[in-house]
């Protein structure tokens, strides 16, 4: 790699809006020079959610369609399928590390296939004996081995030093959290108090101690009075609320970010200036938001939490067509005056905004990172493993959308990864026997449309499947 593609991958991981959540760990740094010494965590954060942004139009073509793939599985492992695993989720993941250590070997050479990459073909077997991942990997104890290692200490005795200090950990632990479950919370969801942490770990235990509450609000709280356009676009939402008829003002509490416990997998916490992905039920559509404030106030006896943000919409190019990025898929936005207030039951999930990878320092559209999507937009189908065909092999050919068709191999052209096929379609005459005869022309079909091959026989010139 030339030393201008290293200083724009250094530039473009730089250029990464990680999250708080994506923060607290490590993540992937000057890849240069550091690359020796990433740990796992480090190299799964930069493949997903960060890689196809950074390698992009960098890697050859060829290189890059590989290295997709193995986004999609870390995709899976740690995002997907943290929320459970289905029969076609498992099926798909099987396509894609078949796929990919396939081709592996074709692009990169025999060399290239260690061991880690055989044990990959055993993952999917592993989940559905042992379920997800997630339920056995060592990464929290990485993370302690790593207090362990940072520890002084004279060397000797070190289990017994180790166990002593894990104790003294978890006493003061539960120490410290003993604040949080003496201090009496005198309110409840059908009262007209709102929820209300000063801190995360409180704003979990509120949340265990109210179940049916939406949300928590966290930090300190500012009152305010809204603007008139704020209140009205608060009001509009509640057309039943006896406030409705009044145009004064509406007086509100300010909060620094706002607790979701039935969002991820043990609750998210959404602060102000970062992106959302929320539903515009006015728009009936879903729609980007950057939180430029969160607030709470009182209507119908009740508090209703709320937040204010600048809307992101949809990049458009010189045609009028929406802008997608070609290496992930995602669509492009771009900012706009445009201020929408919505309740906090509107937000479904964060997203991160990458900035045009072709103007990182002066963007004018960004990149929707969807890092938290509960499923990949592919089907099992879709993840075409490939398959090396022979001289009269039948084989099933994918065709546009979900259109499949049958073919006869009549030649094979093993440098250009092509071959000669004649297409055969049902025959109508014989609607009770799956018959299919020979279309007139032979066709080229390239490899990559090959499915796999079709078992039957002949019966004359009749293919009998």
């Amino acid at each position: 790699m030339d030393l201008i593609s290293k200083q724009v991958i250094e530039e473009r991981l730089e250029a990464v809006p990680w999250t708080s959540e994506l923060r607290n760990g490590r993540i992937p740094t000057n890849i240069t020079k550091r690359l020796g010494f990433w740990k796992a965590e480090e190299f799964q954060k930069f493949c997903y959610p960060a890689s196809e942004y950074i390698l992009g139009g960098i890697l050859p073509d060829h290189e890059y369609h590989v290295w997709v793939l193995i986004v999609r599985i870390t995709e899976m492992v740690y995002n997907v399928g943290r929320s459970g695993w289905t029969k076609d989720d498992i099926d798909l993941l099987r396509n894609l590390i078949t796929k990919h250590n396939i081709l592996t070997e074709e692009v990169e050479g025999i060399t290239s296939c260690v061991i880690t990459l055989h044990s990959l073909i055993h993952m999917p077997e592993e989940i559905e004996r042992f379920s997800s991942p997630d339920n056995y990997w060592c990464y929290s104890f990485e993370r302690a081995v790593k207090g362990y290692v940072l520890r002084s200490s004279n060397n000797r005795n070190l289990e017994l030093t180790f166990a002593l200090a894990e104790c003294r950990r978890e006493f003061l632990k539960f120490k410290s959290g003993g604040s949080v479950l003496q201090t009496p919370i005198q309110m409840s969801c059908e009262s007209d108090s709102q929820l209300h942490a000063k801190s995360l770990s409180q704003a979990e235990y509120v949340a265990q101690q109210f179940p049916e509450a939406p949300d928590v609000l966290v930090g300190g709280q500012h009152y305010v009075l809204l603007s008139a356009w704020e209140s009205k676009e608060v009001l509009c939402q509640f057309p039943t609320s006896e406030q409705q008829k009044e145009t004064a003002c509406l007086h509100a509490t300010k909060y620094r970010s706002i607790f979701v416990p039935t969002h991820g997998y043990r609750g998210t916490l959404y602060r102000v200036n970062e992106c959302i992905l929320a539903q515009d039920d006015s728009l009936d559509d879903m729609i980007i938001l950057k939180i430029s404030s969160i607030f709470s106030t009182k209507l119908s006896d009740k508090y209703q939490s709320f937040v204010t943000g600048e809307v992101y919409s949809h990049a458009a190019d010189s045609s009028g067509d929406p802008m997608y990025h070609s290496y992930s898929d995602n669509p492009y936005v771009e900012p706009t005056s445009t201020v929408k207030v919505l309740r906090s039951t509107a937000i479904l999930r964060k997203v991160m905004l990458y900035p045009d990878p072709d103007m990182l320092y002066n963007p004018s559209k960004y990149i929707v990172i969807d890092y938290l999507r509960p499923i990949i937009p592919l089907d099992k189908n879709d993840v075409i493993v490939p398959h090396y065909p022979e001289e009269g092999d039948m084989i099933s050919v994918k065709g546009i959308g979900s259109d499949v068709y049958l073919a006869h191999i009549q030649s094979v052209d093993r440098i250009q990864k092509t071959c000669q096929v004649y297409f055969y379609e049902r025959d109508t005459a014989n609607i009770s026997e799956r018959k299919y005869k020979r279309v007139r022309y032979a066709e080229k079909v390239h490899w990559s449309s090959i499915l796999g091959p079709v078992t039957g026989q002949w019966s004359g010139k009749f293919w009998i499947q």
